[in-house]
């Protein structure tokens, strides 16, 4: 599993499994984003098994997230490529999400920042909770765009202001 095959149809099986074991594990443990170096075995046990003391090479990792790109499952963040974003959910069910929340908790017409919504008690028990600030801007502007929400400037990142309609 830590070792590319050479046969094209068992690598592409591989990268399935691969990309179904990431976005299971990102699921299941709040993964919005990857940082690709050397860290990456330290943070995430999925890419280093110590029983058998076996990694996936970085350049195999590289080789499964160009493909994973090309599904549409991750992106880079950066143009220095050194993270991904994971898309267990694409932004645009981020923004379903968050809408759902704001009109099932009656928040329509408030003004939220984006602190509140990543680390607020009132979404502690949403899915969004603790999602990545990139991916929280990213489905807001999905919203804006729809005219469901407006956003404000903030003297920080996290203190941005989001009025939802």
């Amino acid at each position: 599993f830590f070792t590319f095959q050479r046969t094209v149809d068992t690598k592409k099986k591989q990268i399935e499994l691969w990309k179904e074991l990431l976005l299971s594990y990102s699921a299941h443990n709040k993964v919005f984003e990857l940082k690709i170096d050397d860290t990456i075995y330290e943070k995430h046990v999925i890419f280093y098994n110590q029983k058998i003391n076996r990694k996936l090479p970085l350049s195999s990792l590289k080789v499964i997230l160009e493909e994973l790109i090309s599904q549409g499952v991750v992106e880079w963040k950066e143009k220095e490529k050194q993270t991904i974003l994971v898309f267990w959910k694409t932004p645009q069910q981020w923004a379903d999400s968050i809408y759902a929340w704001v009109e099932k908790s009656g928040q329509k017409g408030s003004v939220l920042t984006l602190f509140e919504l990543r680390e607020g008690e009132d979404t502690s028990e949403e899915d969004f909770h603790q999602l990545s600030h990139h991916l929280l801007l990213r489905a807001l502007k999905l919203l804006e765009k729809k005219n469901l929400c407006q956003m404000f400037s903030g003297s920080t990142p996290d203190a941005l202001g989001v009025k939802f309609f």
